[in-house]
């Protein structure tokens, strides 16, 4: 698909000194370009007016699929727009977008809440869902609404965040907005505006998802709001799409007819012939650069550089080569934070884009707010307790002890025992998601099993330690990570680097400049930037004279990488090769010869450079992509034959081994869980497999020139399943690849298919790694219920490489086993790009596979579940390490000791209790504190009591606490045999508060219950 930028750049530096204006232009990728390129102008221009983009849904009236969300919010956010009479209005809108129903203007509400004003609650809740709010626990969505307590949370559309209301009353007290991802404040705002949530209601129909459009007594079509019929004076229609508008609407009755719209339309392209291109099409960088400093002499040079950051790294590069790049008003040049696709030029002014200058694509700032992180014990299913093994959680009761009310977690043990554990002592329990007997209670089989996984684990971890310490005495020359080159090695990353992103290239850095070996893991998402760090190192070693060796576990994946190598290195002299089993085997002979002289500095490969005998000049650093993939011979096999090697690996959903030796600081990690800038989320269907499905969703991605990823893991049958997609889409070009095809055809397949020679790749998982195309926008995954956790969410990431909303369906064609819905469940609980750490645990216990620290630990963590076996690593590991080790805090405290209903649902509370409980420390649990009241209101008293219980535990935990009992007289303290606390401080302390030793590990203190800060005290004195 080709697009003239320029030309969309100078028609919004044209249009931007009109008023009332209407854009139709062909689709919804080239009107939302120049939607931003006017917001560009009118920021540049400082104009007064609203622009909106109007987009065009790719799905019909009536669909299987979901309408995007990222749709609704530009559809809304116009619509809201337009209500608003008295401002200077810009429209721009695709072709399908006018033709497309949506709600008429008579019908559409702008429904305006303010702080300090009355408002009956009950009829509030019942207008969200009479617009077709859907009722939710956490408000994460649009179109998403909560109650808790005094607190009403809604996602409207028309903000960029959701709305939280906080009623005093029926009078709304406060009015905020919030973060989605961790549900904290962002923002406290006096008045906001309800609308209609979506367009499209949903419909269940047994097996798969039914969309259609919202209650047709309120439809109508954009074209007829009172405001648009006066744009439509002003308005400029894209001739070229004429053929297309009669097309639609002869198929469609739904659909506007734009016909009578385009003969009073000015044609949009017509400025073609107005404006000339800034840069030469075969320019480098740095010639670009020069030629912007001597056209900023004679005119005006404004670049566009989509972020503060960006600004920053173009005039340290521009101050290298000039002195003064100041504006005045006639010339010179401008660093813009605005975002443009591309520039132009005209007689006395140019605009330059970041993305011209470097020939990399970029993406306007954005916000990006991490997820907190809360475990959510499920009810019914299997849970793990420190000291009783592992049980069903039958949910949180409510208890009368003693005449106090107090909440507990009900465990039930085999022989429909009970547990009931205080919510003070939450931290001895664990999430468990894999598949196990439960335990008896007058059994030692729990005890045993843990007994002999702790003696196990640091046996293993002995070892470990040992091996790494060997390599943590060895040294090498350190790299220096200031030579210039590295510096516009850097400046050409075609992305803003994320914090996450940055502080993994700021670890490998730190890394390359001491004297001892690399022992690395970064781990991060599929495209979430590890090839980027992984590249800078190499850059480090290569412009330090040193040789890399990069190792892919596909053939496929080698030769990606090679790609994106040339690519990035393009601009600089380093040289690097291929080497996998495509490779001729005189090619591979001149390549071993060119490793010995040096005359390689970078090598892509598969496992064939183990097997090749290969022998390097200066070898300094080698890195593991997709490091699950190899065993350890291979990765031994650097180390011992080139002693001082630095290794750096890279994993989105690592081994259980790699992973935990980085937990526990046996290797460092670094961890990127924030997506790029320019990633969307993407949408994650997991549905019953029928022709109805597949077709809406091929056609879907077709539709807008994309192209298809459509996986089928039985090479037995994948034929037949081309036939079946011949017969369901006759006109598209399909092509099959699979292991077992000669290597050279899968190549060409291949590369036809990322060349767009043809729309629909029908594959075996072969695909799960390598593949980068930015034009590949959904995947299809036939009987997803056969493949394991960590691959279906690998296979996912071959989607959503670009800016592009991408599209993956999990389809099943079978009655799903429990394990196959456990694994589908979790994919759509962590939806979110970003999680593959997670995906990683979880997968673990769902497989009950894994050799986290050796090749027999695989049943211990099968048998004790992975939190608490990473816990108990933690506990060994210190101990090894001769670190102070904190052992378990029981509390005994007899009072109403629980969270009222009112104030935080049942299935909300034991992630609340369970995230004040594992706090690690008093600063993590002011933080919780200030959660919990942003999130559900002022706290009551019981919560605040709750909190300071915790904070006594956590200082119990230091002072060598076993237990503490609280009684009506006081507090009796035990303290473990082996505590080591200060004898005279202890007795100095007990003197004071006028308390009583009970023997020789246990003191009595005369303390009363609500004053519990004279208890911290002593704690804190005792050490």
């Amino acid at each position: 698909m080709y697009y003239d930028f320029s030309l969309l750049s100078y028609l919004a530096y044209r249009l931007i000194l009109q008023n009332d204006v209407l854009v139709v232009l062909k689709d919804n990728f080239e009107a939302k370009n120049l939607y931003e390129s006017l917001i560009f102008f009118r920021d540049y221009f400082s104009i007064n007016a609203v622009i909106s983009f109007f987009e065009g849904y790719s799905i019909g009236a009536v669909s299987s699929i979901a309408p995007s969300k990222e749709t609704i919010k530009n559809r809304i956010n116009a619509l809201s727009n337009l209500k608003n009479q008295n401002k200077n209005h810009f429209l721009i809108a695709s072709l399908e977008a006018l033709m497309q129903p949506t709600i008429k203007e008579e019908s559409f509400i702008l429904h305006e809440v303010e702080k300090n004003k009355s408002i009956d609650r009950k009829a509030f809740i019942e207008l969200l869902a009479r617009f077709y709010y859907e009722f939710t626990t956490n408000v994460e969505e649009l179109g998403q609404y909560s109650m808790r307590g005094s607190i009403v949370d809604c996602f409207v559309p028309i903000y960029d965040k959701p709305l939280r209301l906080d009623f005093f009353g029926d009078t709304i007290d406060d009015i905020r907005t919030f973060y989605p991802l961790n549900q904290t404040t962002h923002e406290k705002i006096d008045r906001a505006n309800i609308t209609y949530a979506k367009e499209y209601c949903y419909n269940y129909n047994e097996d798969e998802f039914g969309f259609s459009l919202i209650d047709e007594s309120i439809r109508g079509y954009v074209l007829d709001y009172a405001i648009v019929k006066k744009l439509k004076k002003h308005c400029y229609f894209d001739e070229r799409s004429l053929e297309f508008v009669l097309k639609k609407a002869s198929l469609d009755k739904n659909l506007y007819d734009l016909r009578i719209l385009n003969e009073a339309a000015t044609d949009a392209l017509s400025f073609i012939n107005e404006f000339e291109s800034v840069f030469a099409p075969s320019s480098q960088p740095d010639q670009k650069l020069d030629y912007l400093i001597r056209l900023s002499k004679s005119m005006k040079v404004v670049i566009a550089c989509a972020s503060d950051y960006r600004v920053e790294k173009l005039k340290s590069i521009l101050e290298s080569k000039v002195s003064d790049i100041s504006l005045n008003r006639d010339k010179g040049i401008l660093l813009s934070r605005g975002y443009l696709k591309r520039g132009f030029k005209l007689k006395d002014i140019a605009f330059v884009s970041f993305e011209e200058i470097f020939g990399v694509p970029v993406q306007k700032d954005q916000e990006i707010q991490p997820k907190a992180q809360m475990v959510q014990f499920q009810k019914d299913k299997l849970i793990a307790h420190k000291n009783y093994g592992i049980g069903i959680y039958r949910g949180i009761k409510t208890m009368q002890v003693e005449g106090a009310l107090m909440d507990f977690f009900e465990i039930e043990y085999a022989n429909q025992d009970k547990v009931y554990v205080p919510v003070t002592n939450a931290d001895c329990l664990f999430e468990y998601e894999g598949a196990a007997q439960i335990d008896s209670l007058n059994s030692k089989s729990w005890h045993t099993r843990k007994e002999n996984a702790s003696k196990a684990i640091k046996k293993i971890l002995t070892e470990l330690v040992n091996i790494y310490a060997k390599r943590k005495i060895l040294t090498r020359t350190p790299y220096n990570t200031d030579l210039l080159e590295i510096k516009e090695f850097e400046a050409e990353f075609e992305y803003e680097e994320t914090q996450d992103q940055l502080q993994a290239i700021e670890d490998v850095k730190n890394d390359m400049c001491t004297y001892r070996p690399i022992e690395r893991l970064i781990c991060g998402d599929v495209s979430f930037g590890k090839t980027e760090v992984a590249m800078r190192a190499a850059a480090i070693a290569c412009f330090n004279g040193r040789q890399t060796v990069v190792i892919a576990p596909t053939t496929i994946l080698s030769l990606q990488h090679y790609n994106t190598f040339c690519e990035r290195f393009a601009n600089f002299p380093v040289k690097i090769a291929l080497l996998n089993s495509f490779t001729k085997k005189s090619e591979k002979e001149k390549i071993k010869s060119s490793l010995e002289d040096g005359q390689i500095d970078i090598l892509i490969a598969t496992h064939s450079v183990y097997f090749a005998d290969i022998n390097f000049k200066n070898l300094s650093l080698v890195i593991v992509d997709e490091e699950q993939h190899f065993g350890v011979k291979i990765k031994e096999y650097f180390k011992q034959k080139y002693e001082s090697i630095d290794m750096l690996y890279l994993s989105a959903t690592p081994i259980p081994r790699t992973l935990n030796m980085a937990i526990n600081s046996i290797m460092g990690i670094s961890v990127i869980k924030t997506a790029p800038l320019s990633r969307k989320h993407i949408q994650t269907y997991v549905l019953k497999q029928t022709d109805k499905v597949i077709k809406e969703a091929i056609e879907r991605e077709l539709f807008r020139d994309g192209s298809v990823f459509f996986v089928h893991n039985r090479i037995e049958t994948i034929y037949k399943i081309k036939e079946h997609l011949d017969r369901l889409l006759p006109d598209c070009q399909k092509h099959v690849i699979h292991s077992k095809l000669p290597k050279n055809e899968i190549k060409k397949i291949i590369t036809d298919f990322a060349n767009g020679k043809f729309p629909i790749l029908i594959s075996t998982s072969i695909i799960e790694s390598g593949l980068n195309l930015k034009h590949v926008n959904t995947i299809i995954i036939t009987q997803a219920q056969n493949f394991g956790l960590s691959d279906l969410y690998q296979l996912r990431g071959r989607v959503g490489r670009s800016d592009i909303e991408a599209f993956a369906y999990l389809l099943y064609d079978t009655q799903l086993s429990e394990q196959a819905l456990t694994r589908l469940d979790t994919l759509r609980q962590y939806m979110q790009r970003g999680l593959g750490f997670n995906i990683a645990l979880k997968d673990l216990e769902i497989r009950g596979a894994g050799n986290i620290l050796g090749k027999d630990q695989s049943g211990n963590i099968k048998a004790l579940g992975y939190d608490l076996y990473v816990e108990l690593t933690q506990e060994a590991l210190s101990q090894i390490s001769n670190e102070k080790t904190e052992r378990d805090v029981e509390i005994k405290f007899i009072d109403n000791l629980y969270i009222p209903a009112w104030y935080i649902d049942d299935n909300e509370k034991t992630a609340v209790y369970t995230l004040i409980s594992k706090a690690k420390n008093e600063e993590e649990l002011s933080s919780i504190k200030n959660y919990i009241e942003d999130k559900y209101g002022k706290l009551p008293k019981l919560v605040s009591k709750l909190i300071e219980i915790s904070i006594i535990k956590l200082y119990a935990k230091k002072s060598f606490v076993k237990s503490l009992m609280f009684g009506p007289k006081g507090v009796s303290v035990q303290f473990y045999i082996d505590a080591k606390i200060d004898t005279d401080k202890l007795i100095k302390q007990v003197n004071t508060l006028k308390g009583k030793f009970l023997g020789e590990t246990a003191v009595f203190l005369d303390i009363d219950k609500d004053n519990l800060n004279v208890l911290k005290n002593f704690l804190i004195n005792i050490v």
